[in-house]
């Protein structure tokens, strides 16, 4: 589902209306809010009611509407620092705690992924849902470089639907060796010897088709409760601006951070993962993103 039908199906389902054309400007502005206590930032804000707004464009061109609620609705600015990444503590904390050493799990629906999220979101600068939607078929080794295929696009077309940030998120990752040492490869050949379909079957969609909205809930509680990080600026998404630390202190430029972060502005993505940085050149990049006070135990030992 794109980014326009998504802000559709949010709006109505907060609404309730079965036609936008029912729809109140104060139906817009709780739209807005609900939104605003989700976390979301200004410019997700922005762009979803832009959609909304759009649409209404379009009834009032075919007649059926005199004016537009959506235009013109404030949106509220930024309350200043956003997302802070995790220090060198907030890491040692996490990935020391009995999630990492234990064997223990968030729950039954977050099972493997619950370990292995967090792990990939540090040392591949994923969004969490572009690690939580992954199918067996994303992980695949292209000229002797195992790569995770971050892609919204399906080869099999019974396999279950995903989603992108936008068409710049889509690129092949080569897989960071610290992952393929922690048990990653042998973690995927259990799941398709097993015949399963995705990297983390447990997880299921929400309403809106999201598969890491279980997940996230339940990180953010282990986060909070049990290892006490309590900074309301420390989620899953700091692991993604630790991530972009640990470039910057490699010394990669920030083209070729933007192309393993899959930010526009990077490697320029063509018709499904497109060019740009050869692959060859981003496996020698992810190999100089590092943590040298951090020590990870294998999940799937040999």
């Amino acid at each position: 589902m794109d980014d326009v039908a998504l802000a559709i199906r949010e709006f109505r389902a907060l609404t309730g209306y079965r036609t936008l054309e029912q729809a109140q400007r104060i139906d817009v502005i709780r739209y807005r809010d609900s939104l605003s206590e989700k976390g979301r930032q200004p410019k997700t804000l922005d762009k979803k009611l832009s959609f909304i707004c759009a649409l209404y464009n379009v009834a009032i061109n075919n007649g059926k509407l005199s004016y537009n609620p959506a235009a013109r609705v404030p949106i509220p600015k930024s309350k200043g620092a956003g997302r802070v990444p995790l220090d060198t503590d907030d890491l040692k904390r996490l990935f020391g705690s009995p999630l990492y050493t234990q064997g223990k799990r968030l729950g039954r629906s977050t099972a493997e992924a619950g370990v292995w999220l967090p792990l990939m979101a540090l040392y591949q600068g994923c969004r969490v849902e572009e690690l939580a939607q992954l199918h067996i078929d994303d992980i695949e080794k292209i000229d002797g470089i195992w790569c995770l295929l971050i892609t919204d696009l399906n080869d099999n077309a019974d396999a279950p639907e995903k989603r992108l940030k936008n068409t710049d998120s889509r690129r092949r990752l080569p897989i960071h060796p610290v992952l393929i040492e922690a048990g990653l490869l042998r973690y995927h050949a259990q799941l398709k010897r097993q015949g399963e379909k995705r990297l983390f079957p447990t997880l299921k969609p929400d309403r809106y088709g999201r598969y890491s909205s279980g997940f996230s809930k339940a990180f953010m509680s282990y986060l909070r409760k049990t290892l006490a990080i309590t900074d309301r600026r420390k989620d899953f998404h700091s692991l993604r601006h630790t991530f972009r630390d640990a470039c910057r202190e490699a010394g990669l430029d920030e083209e070729l951070s933007d192309a393993l972060m899959g930010h526009s502005g990077g490697q320029k993505m063509g018709r499904r993962y497109g060019s740009g940085f050869t692959l060859k050149r981003l496996h020698a990049a992810i190999q100089q993103v590092a943590y040298p006070d951090l020590v990870i135990t294998p999940i799937v030992p040999e």
